[in-house]
C-alpha cells in the first residue's frame, strides 16, 4: 500500500544510484505540479554532503528524517540490499 499524500515529505533511497538519480527529479516535478511537498531528502551511504537535482543527500535515513521530518520512504535499491533499507527506513 502507498501511505502518502501532497503533505508527504519524501526521502529516496539510493538517490545517487541510476534509478534514484532519474526518478527523483520527476518526483519533485510532480509534487510541484499538484503543489505537494515531494523529496526533501535523499540517502546514500558515503555520499552524504552531495545533493542530486537541487536536494541533499544524506548517510543514513535518521539524519534525513530528524533534519526534515519526512514521512514517507521510497527505495530505489538493488534486491540484495531490499530488506535492510526497509528496516532502516521503518525505524
Amino acid at each position: 500500500m502507498i501511505y502518502a499524500d501532497k503533505g508527504s515529505k519524501i526521502i529516496v533511497q539510493n538517490a545517487t544510484g541510476n534509478q534514484g538519480s532519474f526518478h527523483l527529479p520527476l518526483m519533485n516535478e510532480f509534487a510541484r505540479s499538484v503543489g505537494g511537498a515531494g523529496v526533501v531528502a535523499g540517502v546514500t551511504p558515503g555520499k552524504g554532503g552531495r545533493e542530486v537535482s537541487g536536494v541533499p543527500v544524506y548517510d543514513t535515513v535518521e539524519e534525513a528524517v530528524s533534519l526534515h521530518d519526512a514521512t514517507v520512504s521510497v527505495l530505489f535499491v538493488p534486491g540484495s540490499a531490499a530488506g535492510d533499507s526497509i528496516m532502516e527506513a521503518a525505524h
